[in-house]
């Protein structure tokens, strides 16, 4: 059986996007508030909490790629797609997009600078 989301207002959704200062939590690009996306950093379906300290905004091609992972997940994922030989349109603009990323998520970045 299935739980239903949290709705989360306006309110909230600013709030999340303020944390990462309106960059995706995963590869910094800038994002408007209509354009993020609220990911859960541990997916409620491996038991993470469904509030807004495990939510954070990012784009859409992150949100669509991290699927259910956690951030190591996600960072062991990405690793693998980018040793491919043989690269879909879709690895391609991840690749771009994160560049000499060096493992470390823009949200981890700025985390540390704290």
């Amino acid at each position: 059986m299935k739980t239903r989301r949290k709705t989360w207002t306006k309110e909230q959704r600013r709030s999340v996007y303020g944390k990462t200062n309106g960059r995706c939590a995963y590869c910094g690009c800038k994002l408007s508030l209509g354009e993020a996306q609220l990911d859960h950093i541990v997916s409620l379906h491996n038991h993470g909490a469904d509030e807004i300290e495990n939510l954070v905004a990012c784009c859409h091609d992150c949100n669509y790629y991290k699927g259910g992972c956690n951030p190591n997940g996600f960072r062991r994922k990405l690793k693998s797609a980018f040793r491919q030989v043989k690269r879909c349109d879709f690895v391609q603009r991840l690749e771009d997009k994160y560049g000499d990323w060096g493992g470390v998520f823009y949200f981890e970045r700025i985390n540390n600078e704290n």
